[in-house]
């Protein structure tokens, strides 16, 4: 872990930063095991407000956070629907990734980042590359998707994590269950996973187009009902068990002979989906535009081909990690 040393007393200002950034490059050069701790500063260059800092919310309204305690937005109803008005009109929504973001990706890649522990729930780390396994939200996170790149047999898979699909009337909420079924409905596969306590009807909130799995999950903790509805239907149906492991095997047999069977169909097939068109094109405009940079400096021609691989990257997956399976069905719920 890389621990940097913020005593710089009696030097001057200048001196002092360039000496802190010198210091902070060795470490970094040297470390085996890098812990990342990230904050709201991180994402300003989103296009995201800070709270605290030059151009920060509290910074232009003082008074704002004396109203930031649970007793004033427990006892004031009017004060909750700000709350939540201001969080659907918030910037975080549509915010990309930045340079940041970017380098901590590299980071990753370089094999020495251990964990990115954040304050932010804007998920942009994520949405920058950086493995979901490796990233500790304190606060939560507001992204109602999560996406996990694996190798089937050889076959690249990319698994979106929905925020789950459900009756509500809470706007919020209502978003994510829209973006989900968004997703849903893009997706050449959708696994329902539910568990024995509480049984939907998928009919009706999964797109009839996409091809669908029934996944019962927490057979370990056993029900009179257990059995009752797992087969009821189109498709096939498993019952697994996330903690002990049950059913996992089988699942992920079944799933990559369906990945063997989709790449084998044909070669339409590869781009026969909007979002896999829409990846292809991002990817072949930033070659486009490194080319179009070739004398204008490396830095430039740089960043247009990291962005055209990390299209491409998420077109035909990327695998970043052993045992990602694992993983996934340990710390996800898979298209609830």
């Amino acid at each position: 872990m890389a621990v940097v040393d913020d005593t710089t007393a009696g030097t001057p200002p200048e001196t002092s930063s360039e000496a802190d950034v010198a210091r902070a490059r060795a470490l970094l050069e040297h470390a085996r095991r890098i812990v990342v701790l990230t904050g709201a500063g991180i994402s300003t260059d989103s296009g995201i407000q800070d709270f605290r800092g030059p151009n920060g919310v509290w910074t232009k309204n003082p008074e704002a956070e004396k109203t930031m305690t649970l007793q004033t937005y427990m006892a004031d109803p009017e004060h909750r629907r700000r709350a939540w008005q201001n969080r659907l009109t918030s910037t975080l929504w549509d915010a990309e990734p930045n340079a940041g973001h970017r380098a901590l990706v590299d980071l990753e890649r370089s094999g020495r980042l251990d964990t990115l522990v954040t304050q932010n729930i804007d998920g942009l780390h994520q949405k920058a590359g950086t493995d979901p396994a490796l990233v500790v939200e304190i606060h939560g996170t507001t992204r109602d998707v999560i996406e996990v790149q694996l190798d089937l047999d050889g076959y690249p898979v990319t698994v979106i994590d929905t925020a789950g699909i459900r009756d509500t009337v809470d706007p919020v909420e209502l978003e994510g269950v829209r973006r989900a079924r968004s997703r849903a409905a893009e997706a050449d596969l959708v696994l329902w996973v539910t568990d024995t306590e509480h049984l939907q009807n998928e009919e009706e909130f999964v797109p009839a187009a996409a091809a669908l799995w029934k996944v019962r999950n927490k057979i370990d903790l056993g029900t009179s009902d257990d059995g009752a509805k797992a087969g009821q239907g189109q498709g096939p149906a498993f019952k697994i068990s996330a903690r002990q492991g049950d059913g996992i095997a089988g699942l992920v047999t079944a799933l990559t002979s369906f990945a063997r069977d989709y790449f084998g169909s044909s070669e339409d097939g590869l781009i026969g989906r909007e979002r896999q068109r829409r990846l292809l094109q991002e990817s072949a405009d930033g070659l486009r535009r490194a080319l179009a940079l070739a004398a204008q400096g490396d830095e430039l021609i740089a960043e247009e081909l990291r962005a055209a691989s990390q299209s491409l990257g998420r077109l035909v997956g990327r695998v970043d990690v052993e045992d990602i399976l694992d993983k996934i069905f340990r710390e996800f719920c898979i298209g609830k």
